[in-house]
């Protein structure tokens, strides 16, 4: 498993990619509800995503079965990229 440095690493890299200039980025947080669990300021911490400038971010907890958490994002994708579109436009 690739520790949380590993990961940021791997985001940072793709958020130079120009094809993915100012694209918002959804992180899930899944299994919430495991006693272990990083929560979601210890993983903005950790991911770095409050020196993200050019995208905006957000993270969805998952909690529920797979379905649920899936629908859960592509709600807020959906959202995410609207309100993108709408202010650059």
């Amino acid at each position: 498993m690739c520790a949380a440095g590993c990961l940021q690493d791997e985001l940072f890299t793709l958020l130079e990619n120009e094809d993915l200039a100012k694209v918002p980025i959804i992180v899930l947080a899944n299994k919430q509800d495991m006693k272990d669990a990083m929560g979601v300021e210890e993983m903005t911490q950790a991911l770095s995503l409050h020196s993200i400038r050019n995208h905006d971010w957000h993270i969805q907890v998952g909690r529920g079965p797979a379905a649920q958490q899936l629908y859960s994002v592509t709600g807020t994708a959906t959202v995410q990229c609207n309100w993108h579109s709408s202010r650059t436009v």
